[in-house]
Parts: structure tokens; sequence; C-alpha cells
């Protein structure tokens, strides 16, 4: 599969977690093939991003995750720097919405968390550049 593809199946997707899967947060990225999660009781531990994601997909801290749990029974008692779980799938806007009309959302993020990601993406969130200068200019003699 091409990235052209790759990068159309992840976008166009309405992924829905299955037993074995969480919805988590992405609260840092280490570096490398690691980022930092938390799931919905409020534990903290790595997720390990798979290479068929990598340069493909850019993660962004407080954006959504599907991941898969590993099945270790010890994995419960780890600490916060073992990876403990492997991304399945980036959480856009319109496959945060799908979640949330599914009743699939976690309701440790829907008290506002999920509908600030899902409006963080749209046009509205544009940022204003802080290396330039603006100045306000008079109305020109045009506008009158």
């Amino acid at each position: 599969m091409g990235r052209g593809r790759k990068v159309e199946s992840v976008l166009s997707e309405l992924p829905e977690p299955t037993e074995s899967q969480a919805i988590v947060r992405v609260t840092g990225t280490p570096g490398g093939n690691l980022v930092q999660v938390t799931d919905e009781a409020s534990r903290t531990f790595l997720a390990r991003v798979p290479s068929k994601f990598r340069n493909v997909i850019w993660i962004r801290i407080g954006g959504y995750l599907i991941v898969e749990r590993e099945a270790d029974e010890e994995a419960e008692g780890r600490e916060v720097g073992k990876v403990q779980a492997t991304l399945v799938h980036y959480l856009y806007r319109d496959q945060i919405r799908h979640l949330q009309s599914r009743t699939l959302w976690p309701s440790a993020f829907a008290d506002g968390d999920g509908a600030a990601a899902a409006d963080e993406y749209g046009s509205e969130a544009l940022h204003t550049n802080t290396n330039h200068a603006f100045r306000d200019l008079p109305p020109s003699s045009d506008e009158s």
C-alpha cells in the first residue's frame, strides 16, 4: 500500500474500539516511536507507534488515539516508563464525532475535552504568527 492510500485510509475510516482496545489521550512525545498517553482511568503509560504510521501521520499532544492494550496481567502494575500498548488508529475530528454519536466515547473525556479536540482542528482555530509584528493600519482613502 502506497503512502497516499495509507493517508486516505487513516482519514476516511470510522474506527470503533474493540474490547481489547481503548481510547486514550496523548500527553507527551518522549521521542522515537513512542507516545505517552493517559487512559480513561487517568493511568499514564507509553504506547508504541508501528512503522506503518511513521512519517505518515503526525501525533499531536492533546490528540486522541485508539490503542491495543497488552494482554499481560502485569501491565496494570507496571511503572510509567514501560510500553503497555500499540497504536491502532489516530482519531481526527470526524472520527471523534462519530464515536460520540455512537456513545463509544469515554466519559472521562466527555467533559468538554472531546468537543474541544473536535473543534481544535477546525478552520476557526487558526493560530496567529508570533514571529511577525502586526501593525494596525489606518483605513485607506478608498474605503469610505
